[in-house]
């Protein structure tokens, strides 16, 4: 038993097919703080494209949808950073 839950249990002891309908969906502040849990890819991601691409992606659909665009064409702008110099 985890957290003094056993399986099928939710946080509110409620059946799960009530849980699901109560429960509010993530919002904008949530999926930043998920999307901070994953360090090495927001690294790679901002020396590949200049910006954490997979959360601000995730934040223009999630705004699209907010406004009733489901097909909105989502573009964020990426510039790559310039490259460091070698040393000879």
């Amino acid at each position: 038993m985890l957290g003094g839950r056993g399986a099928g249990q939710t946080p509110l002891g409620l059946p799960p097919t009530r849980w699901r309908r109560i429960r509010p969906p993530p919002n904008r502040d949530d999926v930043r703080y998920i999307y901070a849990t994953f360090p090495i890819v927001e690294r790679e991601e901002i020396a590949a494209h200049g910006t954490y691409l997979s959360r601000d992606l995730c934040l223009a659909w999630m705004n699209a949808l907010a406004a009733g665009d489901p097909d909105a064409d989502i573009q964020i702008p990426t510039k790559k950073p310039p490259a460091k110099p070698r040393k000879p």
